[in-house]
């Protein structure tokens, strides 16, 4: 599929859009033939400008980005009617961005996740607890009376 016929295949269906027919048909169908340029461009976002949504606690793919901006794109196509193919994708830009900064909003409000080191966990040995670095002192380790 080459860009001119992507192109001018979403010009038609964005002109239907004007028309009285029914909107969701050819939204649906205008999103089925756009979506490997979307893809690319979700793709393209992500990877330059949020790095660190790919990675780990997200490890955000493209194609579950594209999967949202899919649906922010059917929700917002109810109401806007772009005219020609280049506001229909600054209208997905739009959207992908809207994305993108949600999942970077939400990264930052999680709190950061701290490294356990092994040495600095108390270690159990039978029935007395004792720390690694600090060495057991009868004077402080002693067992109240009573016990």
């Amino acid at each position: 599929m080459d860009e001119a016929r992507t192109t001018a295949v979403v010009q038609r269906y964005l002109d239907e859009l004007v028309g009285n027919s029914p909107a969701e048909p050819v939204v649906r169908a205008l999103l089925d033939w756009a979506v490997r340029r979307l893809r690319l461009l979700c793709g393209s976002q992500l990877h330059r400008g949020y790095p660190r949504l790919m990675g780990p606690p997200l490890n955000l793919q493209t194609d579950e980005m594209l999967s949202a901006v899919a649906e922010r794109l059917l929700k917002a196509l109810r109401q806007a009617r772009p005219a020609t193919v280049r506001q229909f994708f600054a209208l997905a830009s739009q959207h992908m961005r809207w994305e993108l900064n949600d999942l970077a909003r939400r990264l930052d409000e999680v709190p950061a996740t701290v490294e356990l080191r092994e040495e600095l966990v108390p270690v159990q040995t039978g029935s007395d607890w004792t720390h690694p670095r600090r060495p057991p002192n009868p004077q402080r380790d002693r067992e109240p009376a009573g016990r």
